[in-house]
Parts: C-alpha cells; structure tokens; sequence
C-alpha cells in the first residue's frame, strides 16, 4: 500500500498568487495532518544562496502567522527539466517527498 503521509507541495515564487496557494494548503494540511513544502525553482545555480536566504525569511514569517512547520527545497531549472524528461511528476514529488 502506498504511504499517504506525503507533504502538501506549494510552488512558491515571493509572489501574492503563492501566498495565496499558501493559504489553502495551510487549511488542507489542517485538515488531513500533513506537512508543507514549499518548491522554489532558480534558473541560476548562482541565485541558489540569495534565494534559499530569502526564502527562509518567508518560512520564519509564514510559519509564525499561521502555526505550521515548514519544510522547503528548490530546484535549479537544469536538474529539473532532465527529471521532467524522465518523469515528470514522479521526479518532482519523489525529490520532494525525500527532503
């Protein structure tokens, strides 16, 4: 049987549109006990540091708001599109899944 204790997986990109998205998986992960993960893509290998930085702040600040863990990955553009050329969402989810 399949584990159904996987996280609740937001992309996320600063933007309000993910703050949104942020909301509703607050109120899912509260409903069903389950974790969230924010996805964050960099194009540039370069921008990894800047950005995990950046996205820890907004970790800090939206797990305080809202009362939850939560865990985080990023992706650089090159590693993820050689995954989505092998498959797709099992790539993704199962990198995620992982952290």
């Amino acid at each position: 049987m399949e584990n159904l204790e996987r996280p609740i997986i937001v992309p996320w990109d600063f933007s309000q549109v993910a703050e949104n998205a942020f909301q509703h998986a607050v109120n899912i992960s509260r409903a069903l006990n389950r974790d969230i993960l924010l996805l964050h893509v960099v194009h540039d290998e370069k921008d990894k540091e800047t950005k995990t930085s950046e996205l820890e702040v907004n970790i800090e600040k939206l797990g305080n708001e809202y009362g939850k863990k939560i865990k985080h990955t990023m992706f650089n553009t090159t590693v993820l599109s050689e995954a989505i050329k092998l498959s797709p969402l099992s790539s993704v989810v199962g990198f995620c899944t992982a952290q």
